[in-house]
């Protein structure tokens, strides 16, 4: 990502582009590698707008657990037998790297997916990691143990991404940047469904998500029943399937994000907004029982319709006037933002005013061109609107006391 942005600012320009107004957008784990970009002294200068959709904003490996990962490589050539050394190394040889690359190309592929998991522990005995790492993200918090929690998309290290994006303000290649940096953080309000067609946990019933909510909290987190109590409170209003949808994606992407964002305003050289959506698309939606699937927010259904649903649309699948709305509205949101322009009316700044009470303050956060931490973008109903305050902040308080907060999607 890095080399493809020193190219842009060094060639874009043959192309009629501007160096000084180059935007990244990344979605999913794109967002996250994207979102690595602002804690980077290696990509200083190199953007000035940053759209992130759906990302894990919490940065928790580091290097050398990286190393730690490539020393178990060599448990993988010893089982393959793509490997005869016995202080269990690899050789950094290009006469030994050459060998090892084609004896692993000679294993049957097969086999090898079937029977090697990309991570091997010390005494050579293959774990089953690979049904594990990660599994944790669209679930509740440690429900595959610590392993499920973790992914590893990006590692911290002393020269590209040095520190997690929550620390920017304290990284010492802010003073390098020219200018602010605008840092879009966006996400969905059910972002943990990623397979409308395969759930693991379906619920009709409130009764039952409730009690399997409160069997989770109890047992996992030793939660007292008025703690369990204060948990749900703020989600009993939902469809059963909503519930579940929605507290386990506050737990794993919007209240983390809040905090993110949080943090990064607090960064002298950036300027952050906030964007939530809680309006999914109409083939969500079933209209004849009271359905599991009533206008589900999925993870990925901004970048659907973002690039037009042209996947749907090749299938022959339908779009309806609804999601079209939602697609006028995104895209009119992120055009004005990489545009440097209002996002939101001029009534509503007026209306915004009234925020920050010190005419000065108000001023050295951009006025409404910072939506944070005053303010949010809510994408609800098909329609952008502006709105005060922190989103979600009873639910997100409430999961800050009980030390849920804590489970983010991380790396």
């Amino acid at each position: 990502m890095i080399t493809s942005l020193q190219w842009i600012r060094d060639n874009i320009a043959s192309f009629g582009g501007d160096p000084d107004k180059v935007t990244v957008l990344g979605q999913s784990g794109g967002g996250t590698g994207a979102l690595g970009l602002i804690v980077s002294p290696l990509a200083v200068n190199l953007f000035q707008q940053l759209m992130v959709f759906s990302p894990a904003g919490e940065f928790r490996w580091d290097h050398e657990k990286g190393d730690e990962f490539q020393r178990r490589v060599s448990h993988v050539l010893r089982v393959t037998g793509c490997d005869n050394q016995s202080d269990n190394s690899i050789s950094t040889s290009s006469q030994s790297k050459a060998r090892i690359k084609e004896c692993l190309r000679s294993v049957n592929a097969k086999w090898f997916t079937s029977h090697i998991s990309p991570h091997i522990n010390p005494s050579g005995r293959l774990l089953d990691y690979h049904s594990k790492v990660g599994r944790g993200w669209n679930e509740f918090p440690l429900t595959h143990g610590t392993v499920g929690e973790q992914l590893g998309l990006v590692m911290v290290d002393p020269v590209v991404v040095t520190s997690s994006p929550a620390h920017i303000s304290s990284a010492k290649h802010l003073k390098k940047i020219r200018g602010r940096v605008r840092v879009m953080l966006s996400n969905l309000a059910h972002e943990t469904v990623f397979d409308l067609t395969n759930r693991k946990y379906s619920f009709t019933n409130k009764t039952v998500v409730v009690d399997h909510i409160r069997s989770l909290t109890g047992s996992t987190f030793n939660l007292t029943e008025d703690q369990i109590t204060d948990l749900l409170t703020p989600y009993l209003h939902l469809p059963p399937q909503k519930i579940w949808d929605t507290l386990v994606s506050d737990m794993r992407a919007t209240c983390p994000l809040n905090s993110l964002a949080e943090e990064i305003s607090a960064s002298e050289k950036h300027d952050v907004y906030r964007v939530y959506t809680t309006t999914g698309p109409s083939w969500s939606r079933d209209t004849t029982s009271d359905t599991i699937f009533d206008s589900t927010v999925y993870h990925g259904w901004d970048t659907e319709a973002l690039f037009g649903f042209r996947a749907r649309i090749a299938t022959g699948l339908p779009v309806t006037e609804s999601d079209l709305r939602y697609r006028r509205t995104l895209v009119n949101a992120l055009k004005k933002f990489i545009e440097g322009e209002e996002v939101v009316s001029q009534k509503e700044m007026a209306s915004q005013r009234q925020v920050v009470s010190d005419p000065q303050e108000f001023r050295r956060r951009g006025g409404m061109d910072s939506l944070y931490p005053g303010s949010y973008i809510l994408i609800e109903g098909g329609e952008g609107r502006h709105v005060k305050g922190k989103l979600a902040l009873d639910r997100c308080s409430v999961l800050r006391e009980l030390k849920l907060d804590k489970y983010g999607w991380q790396n």
